[in-house]
């Protein structure tokens, strides 16, 4: 992008170098006098352009540190959250929440199975359960922390999401480690209250948010309508409690 503005300034320039050297040459036309005005306008609306471009990056890049400070309690904080779940499950309508601290519907992409997001000393990795295969067991020993995301709206697709979710339970490797589920959609009239999630997932659940699968004590179960960020904030609230400080 900034290879193609420069080059778009170099031809802006050659141009009014063109029409300089034809006025010193010659008299100085009503047209070729409009001509240069008007490349020159064109120069300068190019650059408020790219100005502003560039204070909106700015302004996103803020609002996405003010999320991390004020309301995750991630702004001090260092290590990797490791984000799963099978397609359409809203793995990147969080993602893209962090990103560009937005609550639109992150279109599902099924040939993308992985993505990194970095923030100050924070990785957000996403895996496809759907579509990773196993790639999320690679990832599995650098993850600090795991969230796992539920359509609480697919019943078809419930027993899919417990076999991935029993895998996850079932591999040593998530000892101790903080996990978090999340039941997305749950504002549609189809969506499952909590209880009725941690049946489906086969976790034992109680008022305090608190969910329990043999001997794994470190689960919270939650759930989110994507409208807002409330469900979001206190998962990265109870992650925050097992990172490091920065």
């Amino acid at each position: 992008m900034i290879i193609e503005t420069n080059l778009y300034f170099i031809s802006l320039e050659l141009d009014l170098i063109v029409f300089s050297n034809e006025l010193e040459e010659g008299p100085q036309s009503e047209t070729t006098t409009s001509e240069i005005n008007r490349l020159k306008q064109r120069q300068v609306n190019q650059k408020i352009k790219i100005r502003v471009t560039g204070l909106k990056a700015e302004k996103v890049a803020d609002d996405r540190d003010a999320i991390l400070a004020k309301d995750c309690r991630l702004h001090n904080k260092c290590g990797t959250i490791l984000i799963l779940g099978l397609t359409n499950s809203g793995k990147k309508t969080l993602l893209n929440t962090l990103k560009e601290n937005k609550f639109d519907k992150y279109t599902s992409n099924l040939s993308c199975d992985f993505e990194e997001l970095i923030i100050g000393k924070m990785k957000f990795t996403i895996i496809d359960l759907d579509h990773g295969g196993r790639l999320w067991k690679d990832h599995i020993p650098s993850a600090d922390a795991i969230i796992f995301l539920v359509d609480s709206t697919d019943s078809i697709r419930f027993h899919k999401a417990k076999e991935a979710f029993d895998l996850l339970l079932n591999d040593k490797q998530i000892l101790n480690k903080p996990l978090v589920i999340i039941g997305t959609e749950s504002d549609l009239p189809t969506g499952l209250h909590e209880e009725d999630l941690s049946e489906e997932l086969g976790v034992t659940y109680n008022t305090s948010k608190q969910a329990t699968y043999g001997h794994l004590s470190n689960l919270k179960l939650y759930l989110s309508n994507m409208k807002d960020m409330a469900s979001f904030r206190c998962a990265f609230r109870f992650i925050s409690t097992f990172l490091k400080e920065t």
